[in-house]
């Protein structure tokens, strides 16, 4: 053996989760018993050995012709609890002496045992024979839980990972890998990946957290590439083995396919049961829809007619007409003293009308954001440091943070802008009244809650009771009839279509 294979071999063993129930070995371990001679036995197994704790050692005949059962031995205590082994040395097969060479054991796995059955010490047990020969700082990197005064089964569980925040997210370079050891590092990850993409890319982010409830790290993480190819070249070790488990691996998501509905989707005015009602205008590209649980009367919705997933794949004609939409829109609220504030929200999800985008706009009286304003600057338009303060603070709340994009009359910047922000991720971006925006890019794994953006809303507009859209239904077709008439009368000298007719 080679000193390398013999100290990577005892790594693994550290590393692993658990207790090893047996331990197959092609040559005695060195001074496992001093009553008896084998020339060949070999120190490297017997440091091992002394790493791996298996209940039940069984060598094979390798420099000896007979068959030894060895007195049970004490594993040292290194903070779990002390269990014994069994040593067993099997004879060639079909000697001539007759000698067993076969053995059979009737096992419960000690992952099933009871405490106390696996830490039972026979009266006839010995002392570790290896425990001299070994070095103290075998165990010194091994951590043991304590729960409720009772010793754990041995476990090393490295630190979370909780991503880079200067790394913009793009899943189109990440894939997904489940069955993780819990004792692999940051470090024993980055390095197991580098390895197997060469120079087709590097490891930028690993993001791998812990459950929240137990503590305990999860065994999934996203890992990120700095490129597609490095990424598909990871894929390939799918099924391979870190730290004697099996990985599984797969790209993190497929690519976006744009213009691919969900089946009933709410949004799709194709959809026999979209509530065409609601809709107060309708344009090339994109229309202004009613919201069906309005935070007020001037609560609406801004969407692409084809089905689009958010902002950043729109084509560039249908992000210009949404962008005249919302321009119209705040200029109609200042008409009537408010101002604009809205919010777009990214997430994959599977629900009828989750993945159309729709952007939430609503109007807030102005009077009552004014006081909010004094003292924190001068914005060109009245309001924006008082909604900005408010997102800020309920993301606070949440942990998170807020990355500015600052307004533009060139729309197709700012989308830019907002794509290096967060790449191929999901977003929550919020809508201030001067155009500018607030995004914050989900991070894998992130809970984020859905109410969060109507919640602001609410709160902005002095009704927090009604951030549960549920709540604020209007009774009837008619009630909505009435209040979509009601708006498109308001809004029609200001409407894109109008104007262009």
């Amino acid at each position: 053996f080679t000193k390398a294979a013999v100290d990577a071999l005892k790594t693994e063993i550290m590393n692993m989760e658990g207790d090893l129930d047996i331990l197959l070995t092609s040559e005695w371990p060195a001074g496992v018993d001093k009553k008896m001679s084998n020339p060949i036995a070999s120190r490297p197994i017997a440091e091992v050995a002394l790493v791996a704790r298996p209940r039940y050692h069984i060598s094979g005949p390798a420099g000896s012709a007979i068959y030894h059962q060895r007195l049970p031995y004490v594993n040292e205590d290194r903070g779990a609890g002390k269990h014994v082994t069994r040593f067993i040395g099997l004879a060639p097969v079909a000697n001539a002496e007759k000698q067993q060479w076969l053995q059979a054991l009737a096992l419960v796995p000690c992952a099933l045992m009871s405490e106390d059955r696996f830490r039972s010490i026979p009266a006839d047990a010995t002392a570790c024979p290896y425990a001299a020969q070994g070095s103290k700082r075998l165990g010194a990197h091994l951590e043991y839980d304590q729960q409720e005064g009772n010793a754990k089964r041995l476990k090393r569980m490295a630190a979370p990972s909780e991503g880079r925040r200067d790394i913009v997210k793009d899943k189109s370079k990440t894939i997904f890998v489940r069955n993780v050891p819990f004792a692999a590092t940051e470090e024993d990850i980055v390095a197991y990946f580098a390895a197997s993409v060469g120079t087709a890319g590097t490891v930028d982010d690993i993001v791998r957290k812990q459950n929240p409830e137990s503590g305990k790290l999860n065994t999934w993480c996203h890992i990120q590439f700095s490129t597609k190819s490095a990424m598909e070249r990871a894929c390939r070790l799918n099924d391979q083995e870190l730290m004697g488990r099996k990985l599984f691996i797969e790209p993190a998501i497929a690519p976006r396919k744009n213009a691919a509905p969900v089946d009933g989707c709410w949004f799709c005015l194709s959809n026999p049961n979209a509530d065409i009602h609601l809709v107060a205008s309708v344009g090339q590209e994109s229309y202004v829809v009613l919201d069906k649980g309005p935070i007020n009367d001037t609560h609406v919705l801004i969407l692409p007619i084809e089905h689009h997933a958010c902002s950043i794949d729109l084509p560039p004609s249908t992000l210009h007409e949404i962008a005249r939409y919302t321009s119209a829109l705040s200029s109609y609220f200042a008409s009537i003293g408010k101002v604009m504030v809205g919010f777009e929200r990214f997430m994959r999800l599977k629900k009828s009308g989750g993945n159309h985008l729709h952007v939430n706009i609503l109007g807030v009286d102005a009077k009552d954001l004014a006081t909010g304003d004094e003292g924190r600057g001068s914005d060109q338009t009245p309001g924006t440091s008082s909604i900005r303060i408010a997102f800020e603070d309920a993301a606070r709340k949440l942990g998170h943070t807020f990355i500015p994009v600052p307004v533009s009359s060139d729309v197709e910047a700012m989308r830019e802008n907002l794509r290096d922000i967060v790449g191929d991720g999901e977003y929550f971006s919020a809508i201030l009244p001067d155009g500018a925006r607030l995004v914050h890019p989900l991070s894998y794994g992130e809970r984020h809650p859905l109410s969060f953006g109507r919640e602001v809303l609410a709160s902005i507009a002095g009704v927090p009771q009604r951030a549960d859209w549920k709540v604020c239904k209007m009774v009837g077709a008619a009630e909505e009839e009435a209040a979509c008439a009601a708006f498109k009368a308001g809004f029609k000298r200001f409407d894109v279509n109008m104007i262009d007719g």
